[in-house]
């Protein structure tokens, strides 16, 4: 099956494969995966779906469809509509993820004090997926760590 280069990913090259992204793992792979898996079991739906390594080492993880927030920002990213869906889904992340928290895991960044969740640390809407304007998806969560609940909301009203 053909590899389709999917638009940003500033750090990695990261490629659709029918209804599957590949995308470079790390050591902090298995971690994120087991998040993915705990937030999906909890009726988070809205991240990806791991489905462990491909041939080349790469993670495989499920494709969701719709439009991801890439520079330029169109305007009705910040309309109210989808700003109180993101803090919706951030409160829903973070409700699910909180167990994890004061885990012993190989996150890609250090965790930062106080420790009440796995922050997802890159919560911006070119990392969110959109349709019909609606927040319909949460990608790109290697970074991972635990940390403060705050940290993703502030992140997020951030241009």
């Amino acid at each position: 099956m053909d590899e389709e280069v999917l638009a940003g990913g500033n750090s990695s090259t990261i490629v659709r494969v029918g209804d599957t992204v590949h995308r470079p793992a790390g050591p902090w792979t298995p971690a994120v995966h087991q998040l993915l898996t705990t937030l999906r079991a909890a009726g988070v739906t809205e991240v990806p779906e791991p489905f462990g390594l491909d041939e080349q080492g790469r993670e495989v993880l499920s494709y969701i469809p719709g439009i991801v927030g890439n520079y330029p920002m169109p305007s009705w990213i910040w309309s109210p509509t989808i700003l109180h869906e993101a803090g919706s889904l951030l409160r829903r992340v973070h409700d699910a993820d909180a167990p994890l928290a004061h885990r012993s895991a190989a996150w890609q960044l250090p965790a930062h004090e106080p420790i009440e969740v796995v922050r997802l640390n890159d919560v911006a809407p070119y990392n969110m997926v959109f349709q019909d304007g609606h927040s319909t998806g949460l990608i790109d969560v290697e970074m991972v760590s635990p940390g403060p609940r705050i940290w993703d909301l502030a992140r997020r009203v951030r241009p």
